[in-house]
């Protein structure tokens, strides 16, 4: 099994969904993040004063995959984010060794 996590623009997110839904994955765990990178600095203003703001906001999805589906999730990724988007997003894989479910005490190995 492999987890994989990716970086989404927020605005992007219900077509990611979508196109991962067509391919039989509808199970995901999604978190807002923001990102610190010195590109994002930008400056705004808010009731007349100016503000620097040094992060971008993000969503953060993760996924936990079997081997066979994740061509399919990385060609899903770049059709619904587009060729702009989707040369700066970068994807986390890693594989998984073992699941322990909590309430169970139930140890399963993957391997």
């Amino acid at each position: 099994m492999r987890r994989v996590e990716v970086l989404l623009p927020p605005a992007k997110l219900d077509e990611v969904r979508e196109s991962l839904a067509a391919i039989g994955v509808d199970s995901m765990t999604l978190a807002e993040v923001k990102v610190v990178d010195p590109a994002s600095r930008r400056s705004e203003v808010f009731r007349g004063s100016k503000y620097v703001v040094d992060f971008a906001l993000k969503v953060k999805m993760g996924l936990l995959v079997q081997e066979g589906v994740l061509p399919g999730i990385l060609d899903a990724l770049r059709t619904s984010l587009g060729p702009a988007e989707a040369d700066k997003t970068e994807v986390l894989l890693s594989e998984v060794v073992e699941i322990v479910r909590l309430r169970a005490g139930v140890e399963s190995s993957l391997s």
